[in-house]
């Protein structure tokens, strides 16, 4: 049961846990796929969403849905941050246009 070729399983003892750090590092290098960008909105000066403070001037935000992830945990995203998926942005911002 459980043993192979007469050997005994390697056993994990708990010793090798990631410290806080490690977590934080491997969050850092996740990459995260736009599923689909659901919504758009203009955010106007001074906003607080703005990535390091009050937003210093008006700027357009999309709401994306990451791929892996449920429809709760869309964000609201720069059009700056979506600059490796300007095609999808785009097919959404025509698809307002024709409504």
């Amino acid at each position: 049961q459980g043993y192979r070729n007469g050997y005994l399983p390697e056993v994990d003892e708990g010793g090798d846990e990631e410290t806080e750090d490690e977590e934080e590092e491997q969050q850092a290098e996740d990459v995260f796929t736009v599923e689909k960008v659901l919504d758009r909105r203009t955010v106007g000066k001074g906003h607080p969403s703005y990535p390091g403070g009050p937003c210093p001037s008006s700027t357009v935000e999309y709401l994306v849905k990451w791929e892996g992830y449920p429809i709760s945990e869309a964000t609201w995203e720069p059009v700056h941050h979506l600059s490796n998926v300007k095609s999808m942005v785009a097919a959404f911002n025509a698809s307002l246009k024709s409504k």
